[in-house]
């Protein structure tokens, strides 16, 4: 069946429920960030020490092993007690309660369903979204968004490859196009772009295109 929430971390960050977004204490920076912090590690979990020291760094253990379980708390009050399974070391995000576009994402990757996948990229993962005296998990995240960036460039090329290759050339240049804009500075991007509107005929605006570009 389908989840209850669905968490979107794709060009920002939004939880939404069965009756819309989600407010209060769940919808608060420290729990939307341990909700990505566990989203994004799958099936394996995350354990409690790594989760502390990502989200308050600055704090002594016990502080921080405190703030822990106060944001499980509300998690739990908000989203269900099963939203999060704890064990004595991990914690693990059930998906059967929150479902997010990420882990959608690279499950439809997996099985080949490339088209699928793109759809749900947006932007970047947690674009904007920042932890007050947190570096650690502003490293996290940027190490990931890159990781995911560079996984949605990669699908897009294969299919824009894969259309080239069909002389589907509309559909060609419209990947291509998505690309560029994705890494506007890429040159062998914007080529690709190019070559694809000169063999459908469009030599013109291929050379706008380069001139743009350029």
């Amino acid at each position: 069946g389908d989840a209850l929430y669905s968490l979107s971390l794709f060009g920002g960050v939004g939880l939404d429920g069965p009756s819309g977004p989600v407010s209060g204490h769940a919808g608060q920076r420290r729990q939307l960030a341990l909700l990505a912090l566990l989203a994004t590690a799958g099936p394996g979990g995350l354990g409690r020490e790594k989760v502390q020291a990502l989200l308050w760094p600055e704090s002594p253990t016990d502080a921080a092993r405190h703030s822990l379980a106060n944001a499980l708390y509300r998690l739990r009050t908000t989203l269900g007690e099963d939203c999060i399974e704890a064990g004595r070391d991990i914690l693990r995000l059930n998906p059967a309660v929150v479902r997010t576009d990420v882990g959608d994402f690279e499950a439809l990757l997996d099985q080949g369903e490339l088209e699928r996948a793109l759809e749900l990229y947006r932007g970047p993962f947690l674009d904007g979204f920042h932890l007050k005296g947190s570096s650690e998990f502003e490293d996290w995240r940027s190490a990931l968004a890159l990781r995911l960036g560079r996984q949605f460039e990669e699908t897009l090329e294969k299919l824009a490859v894969r259309a080239e290759g069909e002389r589907d050339w509309k559909r060609a240049i419209g990947l291509w196009e998505r690309l560029s804009a994705h890494d506007p500075l890429n040159t062998r991007l914007a080529l690709g772009q190019m070559r694809c509107m000169a063999a459908s005929g469009d030599p013109g605006n291929a050379i706008q295109a380069g001139e743009e570009h350029s």
